[in-house]
């Protein structure tokens, strides 16, 4: 049985400042399997049910699943070359198709949700999950030329892009479908965050586990062993709830609103099309969303990428690189658990302000990382920046997906607009990464190969554009919906 909360829509809409949700609405008992014909008409109340939260966990590790795969070689980048016998951007490329391959998986999502639903897009992640991990085990075999090795790996690889893609630009479109006013923040911020922190534990986990190019072996087992959980996981995500939990929802459920899908959805928000239900104020603030998120997370992904490749050079072991790397995502980890909440209950209408303060922060931290690399690289100044930039950006990859959503509403569903621009950022990531990896200095630079002009180009561009975020206005027109103010 499953414990639903009932909001009637005849009441006056719920306070701003209301601490939980239970405390303002009497439950009542129900199954939440039960046909929607069943329970009492959507007119009667809107509803929250339990089984969200197994949805919510089941999205959480297939992100951190995926993740893993995603990440595995950027901290081991040199054994992995010496094992497949492959250069460095041989290694990088495992890691930039699967950035890549969101250009093709990316639109195909909101398509899927129409005529599936989360659960047929996430069982559909599992299967290209699954296939992917046992793909890139079997290119540990001895029996296969380097060439057919690299070949199985990259295919490998490029199925988990396949599979992260569709999990990432689920959970908004999943947020808003399960949950109620108080939570949806929370719920994008805990489910968006889990794939960094997947590529955490892959940074530890690397390198604790490969010593030496012969153990490449053991690792690739262990992550198709754990690939292989995704299908189970999937199967506990529900499709939809039987009643919506909030008047978008029920918009969104009830197929009130035209779905225009991505390729369309992108040419009205560029004004190439008009739409009567989105202004010139509305495609300003996604524009300028969609570019900041891009520059931003197609720099984070490719210093993540990078990792190894940065800080070797300059003295630092492959095991100091996970370190670095794993500081950024747990203390984003930390800054996003703490501030999502309060971004939800408190300043539920202050996204674009927090924006304002954060993107210049991230900004700053990326130019300032140039310098902290060195020559002479300086240890605690970079574990500093580690944590400065890994706080904001986590805190800030919610409030991007939800001001996006929020925005556009009328005119584009969460899973379009965060298709969108998680399609734009893998996109760049893959460019950020080849222009990085070609300004690596060569053998006879002091030290050699060093990443000083590509960290640069990272964070000169990064301070630059993120003066665009004072444009922004950010209108959270589908939150007033919901809570009865008038878009």
């Amino acid at each position: 049985m499953d414990e639903i909360a009932v909001f009637p829509l005849n009441s006056r809409p719920l306070s701003l400042h209301s601490t939980t949700e239970s405390k303002l609405v009497p439950h009542l008992t129900l199954d939440a399997y039960s046909s929607p014909s069943s329970l009492p008409n959507s007119s009667e109340g809107y509803r929250l049910y339990r089984r969200r939260f197994s949805g919510c966990f089941s999205l959480v590790l297939l992100n951190i699943i995926c993740a893993m795969n995603w990440f595995l070689f950027s901290t081991i980048a040199t054994q992995t070359s010496e094992r497949f016998k492959i250069s460095l951007t041989q290694v990088n490329w495992l890691a930039n198709i699967v950035c890549g391959i969101y250009l093709l998986a990316a639109p195909l999502v909101p398509w899927l949700l129409r005529r599936t639903s989360i659960r047929g897009v996430c069982l559909i992640a599992a299967v290209f999950l699954l296939v992917g991990g046992w793909l890139r085990y079997a290119s540990i075999s001895s029996s296969l030329s380097p060439a057919s090795s690299y070949a199985l790996l990259f295919i490998g690889s490029a199925l988990v892009g396949v599979a992260q893609c569709f999990v990432q630009v689920v959970p908004p479109a999943f947020s808003e479908t399960w949950f109620g006013l108080s939570s949806r923040t929370t719920v994008t911020m805990i489910i968006a965050v889990a794939n960094p922190f997947g590529g955490a534990i892959s940074s530890l986990l690397a390198p604790g586990v490969v010593s030496t190019s012969s153990d490449l072996s053991s690792l690739l087992l262990i992550m198709a062993l754990v690939s292989s959980a995704g299908v189970p996981l999937a199967l506990l995500i529900g499709a939809r709830p039987p009643s919506p939990p909030t008047k978008s929802a029920e918009t969104r459920l009830n197929a009130e609103t035209e779905s225009l899908g991505m390729w369309k959805t992108s040419l009205v928000l560029l004004g190439v099309l008009s739409d009567t239900r989105v202004n010139w104020r509305q495609r300003l603030d996604f524009g300028v969303i969609a570019f900041l998120f891009t520059i931003i997370v197609g720099f984070f992904d490719a210093f993540l990428t990078l990792t190894n490749q940065i800080f070797e050079p300059v003295g630092y072991s492959s095991n100091m690189a996970g370190y670095i790397g794993a500081a950024v995502i747990v203390s984003g980890l930390i800054a996003a658990i703490v501030c999502a909440p309060l971004l939800d209950r408190y300043f539920p209408f202050r996204l674009a302000l927090c924006a304002k303060v954060l993107v210049p922060v991230i900004g700053i931290s990326f130019f300032a990382l140039t310098y902290a690399v060195g020559p002479p690289p300086s240890l605690g100044a970079i574990f500093t920046l580690a944590v400065l930039l890994g706080s904001s950006s986590f805190t800030m990859l919610p409030i991007a997906l939800e001001l996006a959503a929020e925005v556009v509403w009328r005119v584009a569903g969460p899973d379009t607009t965060s298709g969108i621009l998680y399609m734009l950022a893998n996109g760049w990531s893959v460019v950020t990464v080849v222009a990085m990896g070609a300004l690596r200095a060569n053998s006879e630079a002091i030290p050699p190969f060093n990443m000083r002009k590509a960290l640069m180009l990272e964070g000169i561009m990064v301070l630059a554009s993120s003066i665009a975020i004072f444009t922004l206005q950010g209108r959270q027109t589908r939150k007033r919906t919901d809570m009865g103010m008038g878009a």
